[in-house]
């Protein structure tokens, strides 16, 4: 895919604790790790380059490994994944159809060597041409 139009249109947040088994949300008791994200969900409205990168708190402990995207369109593949280092990643959105994005990123505990998904939601919102 060629580099979008735009630049850095987005970034986003991502924070990860380690909380321990059965201390982490009720209805996940086994989940020894609590993710949060700086919103609940994003929206776009032009394409270029998502960056997802960790809150400085978040331990040096955990690394982003991959991203799992997944769309309402499966016709239409705009996003991509351009990098993954450790402390971020970045995606590419073409952004020409307007359909809710989910993606997941995939942190690794080099701790324990365990891994885990963490998934905020993108809803696309196109400009009319």
């Amino acid at each position: 895919m060629a580099d979008p139009v735009g630049g850095i249109i987005l970034t986003i947040f991502l924070s990860v604790t380690h909380v321990g088994e059965n201390q982490g949300f009720p209805h996940t008791p086994d989940a020894a790790y609590v993710c949060g994200f700086d919103r609940a969900s994003y929206e776009i409205d032009q394409a270029g380059t998502i960056d997802v990168v960790f809150v400085p708190s978040t331990a040096p402990r955990f690394r982003m490994r991959s991203v799992r995207i997944s769309r309402d369109s499966e016709t239409a593949p705009e996003y991509s994944t351009r990098q993954v280092q450790n402390r971020s990643l970045q995606l590419d959105a073409a952004n020409k159809t307007a359909q809710a994005i989910y993606f997941g990123v995939i942190v690794e505990d080099v701790k324990t060597g365990l891994s885990f998904e963490c998934d905020p939601q993108i809803i696309n919102t196109p400009v009319p041409t």
